[in-house]
């Protein structure tokens, strides 16, 4: 009988939530895959609130760059300036950013540099757009 306690109990939990998922009682969690981003700022789209990226490209045997374009986050997050406005290209930027439905990149998160702390320089490499 000891046994069959705990089965049961576990069976009466699982009822109750699924009572109140049916009822909408119960909120969904989300949960957001976030990746990250560095590069050096090629160009700002400020009317279509978009920001692209001259990056690194680290597949492959040889060295070089892509461009690649973040839309920008209603609720964006900003380090090291005061807006959106304040970015210019030539500025370095980490930023972090997840894919919606339609597998946009959507930049939540942007800390800005006006010095690259990357070794080296990017300017000899193969450029190509994603």
């Amino acid at each position: 009988m000891k046994k069959v306690a705990p089965f049961f109990l576990l069976i009466m939990l699982s009822i109750a939530f699924s009572v109140q998922a049916e009822d909408g009682n119960m909120e969904a969690e989300v949960y957001i895959d976030y990746e990250a981003a560095y590069g050096k700022v090629e160009s700002i789209d400020k009317a279509n609130g978009a920001i692209t990226l001259l990056e690194h490209d680290d597949e492959g045997e040889e060295l070089k760059q892509k461009k690649v374009t973040y839309h920008i986050s209603e609720d964006i997050e900003l380090e090291g300036v005061e807006g959106f406005g304040d970015i210019a290209p030539g500025d370095w930027v980490d930023l972090e950013f997840h894919r919606d439905e339609a597998v946009k990149k959507i930049a939540d998160f942007i800390a800005v540099e006006k010095q690259s702390v990357l070794p080296g320089k990017m300017d000899d490499e193969e450029v190509f757009e994603e």
